[in-house]
């Protein structure tokens, strides 16, 4: 029986360099050596070994994303986490943090694409 891995999640958008340069700063990994300003494509290889790769498309984004990418902080705290990639140029697009800490932040890129912040694992209760 066969079986397969992610190899890369594709994310179409209209700068590529531009959006690889915040997933960058977001994920704390570099943009590839082989890319640059206006480029087709850049690469941002992250420590598990899947890629994000930001291809350049004609269209705009219209629609809401089908699939999306889910982060979980690895230091700081889902809340210090959300304001440090707002800084960074993302936008709350949907709030869905409760008072009792569980939830998650709903933000989008700044091309528009959606992408979720988790609580911390530090955050999660004990089990």
């Amino acid at each position: 029986m066969g079986s397969s891995f992610v190899q890369n999640i594709a994310i179409d958008c209209a700068d590529p360099y531009a959006l690889a340069t915040f997933w960058s700063a977001v994920a704390g990994q570099p943009v590839s050596d082989e890319d640059g300003p206006g480029d087709p494509e850049a690469v941002v290889s992250l420590p598990n070994g899947v890629d994000l790769m930001f291809l350049r498309v004609p269209e705009p984004k219209i629609v809401k994303n089908r699939v999306h990418i889910c982060l979980r902080p690895e230091q700081q705290r889902r809340d210090a986490e959300v304001a440090r990639i707002i800084e960074l140029g993302a936008t709350l697009l949907d709030d869905q943090r409760n008072e009792d800490g569980s939830g998650w932040a709903v933000l989008g890129d700044p091309e528009g694409n959606e992408f979720c912040v988790l609580r911390s694992l530090a955050e999660l209760p004990a089990s």
